[in-house]
């Protein structure tokens, strides 16, 4: 059976019991993904929960600089209507290989159907936080903005 989020945090020594306690039980209250909640709590950040990801899906983790200031001409090759509905970012070309970061790159459907749109690139995936992926309409999100949701009184 595949090891959760919440039990390889606290093997790493990320977090306590107590804390991932905590953290689900926000959870069934304001709903969301745990590691969501977590960054959203303050408890981890949001490089340590891309690590931990990375690790649990056994796809290599999109670093913070891909994601900044890439090429027009990279961002092109991938339409924007399919950058949308797969939440894909072309990040770099290299000869004839496209790296591309992906928030779900466990989505084979989404694979197959972006290897198919152009055929002449050789496609390489990594994997992204939801929530940094940006695409023609849309800005990174900077989720701990949104800590104050579980601030204490």
């Amino acid at each position: 059976m595949a090891e959760k989020l919440g039990e390889l945090l606290i093997r790493k020594n990320l977090l306590t019991q107590a804390q991932l306690e905590e953290a689900l039980q926000a959870q069934v209250i304001f709903g969301g993904k745990l590691g969501t909640v977590l960054i959203e709590m303050g408890l981890i950040t949001e490089d340590a929960l891309a690590d931990i990801l990375a690790q649990l899906i056994s796809i290599p983790c999109a670093k913070p600089g891909q994601l900044q200031n890439i090429p027009e001409d990279v961002i092109k090759i991938i339409s924007a209507e399919l950058a949308e509905k797969h939440k894909v970012m072309p990040v770099s070309v290299s000869g004839k290989k496209l790296t591309l970061a992906m928030a779900e790159p466990h989505k084979l459907q989404a694979i197959d159907e972006i290897s198919s749109y152009d055929r002449s690139w050789l496609s390489k995936f990594a994997w992204c936080l939801p929530w940094k992926i940006t695409t023609a309409s849309s800005a990174p999100c900077d989720i701990s903005l949104r800590r104050n949701r579980f601030a204490k009184s």
